[in-house]
């Protein structure tokens, strides 16, 4: 927002009120990234949160990449299908060329109080477009394991760069009734994945997870380490061990130097509950640091929790036998 308004400056020397409300919300925003930052180290002794860390060790092994957080926001506009980028990027065209239109070229036909409004819904527009620009930068660099919630930073700025084009410099009615209307169309947009949902869920495989840690806490079985740790560490009680480093500040170092395994059995692990794709993807196997056939073939199965390999599927639970075995 203050890129924008400087530019906006720069232009027309007009809206010095608007950036230093900018430039406000810039500094606010500043301070709470510090005061994370701080809140980081208090807590584990590090500036940069574990799971920053180990998604930057990610990146080395899947690159620069725009496609997974393109396709994340495109599903705001739908089931994720060549419609709905078709949709999307239709509607994308005609807000800015509205906003060609409405924000810049009809300014000079209206009355100072109207070029004024115009001015301000201008640069809170080219803000927001920057915000979303900014938004997909930052996740192309590190586009491993990009999770739908992740979009709800950047929700905002997408509403606002599709609806304000649409409201009037004059009267903030307008711009209530175009957000609604916009709001609106979005909701519809999500229906059928919405009725999707009744008959397929997204992500079936989390029911074997559930199992999984039902199962552990049943069996009483203890020391156990999971890359997928969430669900079934919750189900379980709380005593699964995390291997991917996403909230676990020791396996930084281990995943770094490749040598996951002997943090496995410095920990005293004897057990591991994952899925399939875990210990079969080359990919999966060199971003966690455990690339070592070694200690692949010390993992026995002793309990599978449903019956497909595909994909997110194949959850098992596994005894890892002890070194030199």
């Amino acid at each position: 927002m203050a890129s924008a308004a400087i530019l906006e400056l720069i232009l027309h020397k007009q809206v010095y009120r608007l950036l230093v409300a900018a430039l406000a919300g810039l500094g606010g925003a500043c301070m709470g990234v510090l005061s994370l930052f701080f809140h980081d180290y208090l807590i584990s002794g590090q500036f940069v949160q574990s799971s920053a860390r180990m998604k930057s060790l990610w990146l080395q092994h899947y690159g620069l990449s725009t496609d997974p957080v393109v396709d994340k926001i495109l599903l705001l506009f739908g089931p994720p299908n060549f419609l709905t980028k078709l949709l999307a990027l239709l509607l994308i065209l005609l807000v800015i060329g509205i906003a060609v239109t409405r924000l810049w070229r009809q300014e000079g036909e209206h009355s100072s109080s109207h070029r004024a409004g115009v001015r301000s819904l201008r640069v809170v527009w080219l803000g927001s477009g920057l915000t979303v620009l900014g938004y997909v930068a930052l996740y192309a660099l590190n586009p491993a394991g990009l999770q739908h919630w992740y979009t709800a930073t950047v929700l905002v700025s997408v509403f606002a760069f599709l609806s304000l084009p649409f409201a009037s410099g004059e009267s903030p009615r307008a711009a209530v009734t175009s957000a609604t209307a916009m709001l609106a169309l979005l909701a519809c947009l999500q229906l059928p994945t919405t009725v999707g949902f009744r008959s397929a869920p997204e992500w079936p495989y989390q029911v074997f997870m559930f199992k999984a840690g039902k199962y552990l806490r049943g069996a009483g079985i203890t020391n156990v380490g999971s890359w997928n740790s969430g669900i079934i560490g919750y189900y379980q009680g709380g005593d699964v061990i995390n291997l991917d480093g996403l909230v676990n500040d020791e396996i930084y170092e281990y995943a770094e130097a490749e040598q996951l395994s002997r943090y496995i059995d410095e920990r005293g692990i004897r057990y591991i509950v994952d899925f399939e794709k875990m210990l079969t993807s080359d990919v999966h196997r060199r971003r966690g640091g455990y690339d070592d056939p070694d200690f692949v073939s010390r993992l026995i199965p002793i309990e599978r929790f449903d019956p497909v390999t595909e994909g997110w599927s194949g959850m098992a639970l596994y005894r890892l036998e002890p070194l030199g075995l």
